[in-house]
């Protein structure tokens, strides 16, 4: 994600209202919200013992909770810890801190392609959740089709499963190769890129290469 200077920062003790597993390695916390104010595609800082990560919101401007997406890194020192939390336990948090957010004067004008890798899909489905009235196609790029996350809450017409390692999902292959075989390059759209750093930067070389102005691809890099 990108680094911006933290001025001020306040730390809100919140409680944990439930943790749901997606897979065997990824899940939904959700904290309560407790007039934390954020933008969808921003994101907060948890802190947890001594440690410290940033993790995009999922949940939707309306909603009376926040949900962060978490995948575990098992071997990694900061996201075991959040495997224990349970409900009713306290977890520090900072934020809303990022740009990665949607401009209210281009909503009304502008098809969007939200293109992700794995847990990347994060800010778009709180662009979702908060902005019903966008019109957008969701390019969701993952390994098997048991990790697009919580896809049911996207239409089937506006939603592309692209899967690396089966072929259960909507194109087997990477996002990229979906773009390519489809020739997905609209000059007139906007495009917002989240996930790994190896997707983001072939997708923006294809899309510069045919046209789309460098303005108009907006990038958070997870990983």
């Amino acid at each position: 994600m990108p680094k911006e200077k933290k001025k001020e920062a306040i730390s809100h003790k919140v409680r944990v209202l439930s943790k749901e597993w997606l897979t065997n390695n990824t899940f939904i916390l959700r904290i309560e919200r407790k007039g934390l104010q954020f933008l969808p595609g921003q994101y907060f800082v948890l802190q947890e013992g001594d440690g410290r990560r940033e993790y995009s919101v999922c949940s939707g401007l309306e909603d009376d909770y926040i949900e962060i997406m978490v995948r575990l890194i098992r071997e990694g020192i900061f996201t075991p810890r959040l495997t224990y939390l349970q409900k009713g336990d306290y977890i520090q948090v900072e934020g809303p801190y990022g740009f990665f957010t949607m401009r209210q004067e281009e909503m009304h004008q502008y098809h969007y392609y939200f293109i992700a890798t794995g847990v990347g899909i994060s800010p778009f489905l709180s662009f979702i959740r908060s902005y019903a009235h966008v019109n957008y196609t969701l390019l969701h790029g993952v390994r098997n089709v048991f990790e697009a996350y919580r896809y049911r809450q996207i239409p089937d017409e506006r939603r592309i499963i692209c899967t690396s390692r089966d072929d259960r999902g909507d194109f087997c292959g990477r996002v990229t190769e979906y773009m390519k075989a489809n020739n997905i390059i609209d000059t007139e759209s906007i495009y917002y890129l989240c996930g790994n750093s190896d997707m983001i930067d072939e997708v923006t070389d294809y899309l510069e290469s045919g046209g789309v102005d460098p303005f108009d691809i907006r990038q958070e890099v997870f990983f």
